[in-house]
């Protein structure tokens, strides 16, 4: 910038080479093992006058192997999992981590080529700009790079390989990536900037012994003949010898992933590498309308890319490249005229069809005449959320509510009449035969300001429990003090405002100073009787009686649905 001194020269790269291995900023070389959750870099807020965000990436790992890598930036997350390409999923939040904490305990491939990532949890192909192109990620050859505006670049191979390249920075970092400060011998002593490893995460030991044989598999890697001859000069090709016997002798036997790593740090890096698939027996499967390229330039040759130039790379990297004249639309490589939409930084296909985030609308992609947008609400019984990466209206359980003043809202969402003291037949299966029977009575009495639901009687195929408002429970007449194990399949919680029964999957009854909840699954539909209605989705016919017939006076249904039959115990 015309300012005479020393300056730093280049950026630094941070690399996750597979089974377990590592290099950091500054060159050291480690390796962890077991199934855990690892911070690689964590860039704290600058100060006011430099606008620096706060930027945070980890991986997880699953017996040694990269599963997902996660980066925050811009209040975004972005995650890119393993085996996908041209797609990342995208939250508007963090993901489950933050600061310090990032480091967790234990978690829970394919060689096609094209690839994902995702905001508020949802699912977008790629190339994306978010907050303004503050943060890009774009297919590369074959691998996703995501791009930070100032800040870090990730490349991630959908395997075994992530490098993260870091510019100068005022900032000093702090994960297993290293502290950026030129000695790579304080990178694993130094605890502050590395953090704490889980205990799920272990140093794994020495590589097993190879075989003549098994050694032969790998050699190729340092072959000064051999195709990745032209990569030595900008990535000494010994860690990935390592980590290649290491997987080839250790049990995997594939060197494939080794190789595609080195192929992938070799690029990144600017070095010269020959067609090396064919003569390592490592093929790479395209889809229709394309074929493999060793210097592909797939960011480029995008249906996004025709609206807005993508975040693309400088250098090529070997993948799938749509054949000449056609354009890849996030799935398949398509004639121009068939792109679809680019809409705030996120594209569509044509003909796609998604909701706004709060569901109150629905659009589809028309090509060039872009977005169209028309009302949309979710049926009743529905709530706005996402599945599987989508953005959809998601089922919810059947709920029956008894507010304070002991109005009534059926599962099907009629409401009801207040209701004076007495015992009510909440809801009940109105086959005593069923195995999932149940019946629930609400005991309402009057509090002197107005009448409020005081004790819940449930019974089960497994007993009868009472519990009380003021968190008394008795099971089968008998007083029981909290905890309790209940009969059968039920649970019993108390939380700070109520007391909660619950059977899985869906059952939930919940107490407290607001009123009764009830939760029953989607199994239950059009199989209940009671005050709730029957949960058949229509509300024509939730004022149904005892006797089965259906009526349009609330106070009547109510009156008919007491429980004359029942006399609670002495609960005092």
């Amino acid at each position: 910038d015309g300012v005479l001194g020393c300056h730093p020269r280049t950026c630094r790269q941070c690399q996750v080479l597979g089974a377990g291995a590592y290099s950091t900023f500054d060159g050291h070389l480690g390796n962890l093992g077991g199934s855990c959750t690892l911070l690689l870099l964590e860039l704290e807020r600058g100060e006011p006058e430099e606008e620096l965000e706060p930027i945070t990436v980890a991986l997880e790992q699953e017996d040694t192997e990269v599963q997902r890598v996660t980066v925050m930036a811009h209040g975004m997350t972005v995650v890119m999992d393993r085996g996908q390409q041209w797609e990342v999923t995208v939250s508007g939040g963090p993901a489950g981590f933050g600061g310090k904490k990032i480091f967790g305990g234990k978690k829970g491939d394919g060689n096609r080529i094209m690839g994902g990532a995702a905001v508020d949890g949802e699912r977008h192909l790629l190339p994306l700009w978010l907050r303004g192109a503050a943060v890009g990620v774009a297919q590369v050859g074959s691998h996703r790079l995501l791009q930070v505006q100032g800040g870090p670049k990730i490349l991630y191979d959908g395997n075994a390989y992530v490098v993260l390249t870091l510019p100068p920075a005022s900032r000093r970092p702090r994960g297993l990536c290293g502290n950026f400060n030129g000695d790579p011998n304080d990178d694993h002593s130094d605890r502050e900037a590395l953090g704490s490893p889980p205990l799920a995460c272990t140093h794994l030991a020495p590589a097993p012994s190879c075989s003549p044989a098994q050694e032969r598999r790998c050699a190729v890697l340092a072959d000064p003949e051999g195709p990745f001859a032209g990569c030595h000069g900008a990535v000494p090709p010994r860690t990935y010898l390592v980590t290649c016997e290491r997987q080839v002798c250790g049990g995997v036997g594939d060197p494939c992933p080794s190789f595609q790593g080195y192929a992938a740090a070799c690029q990144a890096a600017g070095g010269t590498l020959r067609e090396w698939r064919e003569a390592t027996g490592c093929p790479l499967t395209c889809p229709p309308k394309s074929h493999y390229q060793l210097c592909a330039r797939t960011c480029e040759h995008t249906c996004a890319g025709v609206s807005a130039p993508p975040p693309c790379s400088e250098r090529c990297f070997e993948g799938c490249q749509c054949a000449e004249g056609l354009l890849f639309d996030g799935a398949r490589c398509v004639l121009p005229g068939t792109c679809g939409c680019l809409h705030q930084g996120r594209y569509f296909q044509i003909a796609e069809t998604m909701l706004t985030p709060d569901c109150s609308q629905s659009c589809t992609c028309r090509g060039p005449g872009g977005l169209q947008c028309r009302p949309f609400t979710c049926p009743f019984g529905h709530t706005c959320g996402l599945r599987d990466g989508t953005r959809t209206c998601i089922a919810r359980p059947g709920r029956c509510t008894l507010s304070p003043a002991t109005r009534f809202v059926t599962f099907d969402g009629v409401a009801g009449t207040a209701l004076a003291t007495g015992i009510y037949v909440v809801a009940s299966v109105c086959d005593p035969r069923d195995p999932a029977w149940f019946r629930l009575l609400g005991d309402i009495r009057d509090t002197g300001e107005q009448p409020a639901v005081m004790a819940l009687h449930l019974f089960t195929p497994h007993g009868f429990i009472t519990v009380r408002r003021d968190r008394k429970v008795w099971l089968n007449g008998v007083p029981t003090p909290l905890p309790v194990e209940l009969p059968g399949p039920l649970t019993i919680t108390e939380t700070h405002t109520t007391l909660r029964i619950s059977r899985i999957p869906g059952f939930l009854v919940e107490l407290g100073a607001t009123g009764v909840t009830l939760e029953v699954p989607r199994e239950a539909r059009a199989t209940l009787c009671g005050l709730c209605g029957d949960y058949d989705g229509a509300t024509s016919n939730d004022l149904r009686g005892p006797d089965g017939m259906v009526t349009s006076d609330a106070r009547a249904l109510a009156k008919a649905w007491r429980a004359p039959d029942f006399t609670p115990p002495q609960i005092r």
